[in-house]
């Protein structure tokens, strides 16, 4: 028998009112499902997904990882995202997976000799331009 304590109990009943906010078709319903679901992550992870959200949910823009590659690295940022947006992404430099945190402003990730192959893990929801 699996046993829960209060505050999944607590975070249960908060799940059930909200969908049943957003059966009734209560326009509020998406704002309370986004705020109480973003909050409990944000809880639990102790990281900010609000940006996350921002730029999946309220902008129809997909974000666009470029890459740039100078001598023994490779520099990464966003494009078209909202500010402050940053995720970690998984990328295979030469056949070498790595993970790397992401933003707006360029990353530089040392590759030890001349990068040729570069891709993003296909999980991730985002297209990636060589510039």
């Amino acid at each position: 028998m699996i046993r829960k304590g209060r505050s999944s109990a607590r975070s249960d009943k908060r799940d059930r009112r909200t969908l049943r906010l957003l059966a009734d078709g209560d326009p509020n319903g998406l704002r309370r499902l986004l705020r109480d679901h973003g909050g409990t992550v944000r809880a639990r992870l102790q990281v900010d997904f609000g940006k996350v959200f921002d730029q999946y949910l309220r902008t129809t823009d997909i974000p666009e990882l470029v890459h740039e590659t100078k001598g023994d690295s490779v520099t990464v940022w966003f494009e078209k995202v909202v500010p402050g947006f940053r995720v970690p992404v998984v990328l295979t430099i030469d056949g070498k997976e790595r993970r790397v945190t992401v933003g707006t402003e360029p990353v530089e990730i040392a590759t030890g000799g001349k990068a040729e192959d570069f891709a993003l893990d296909r999980n991730f929801y985002m297209t990636v331009r060589a510039k």
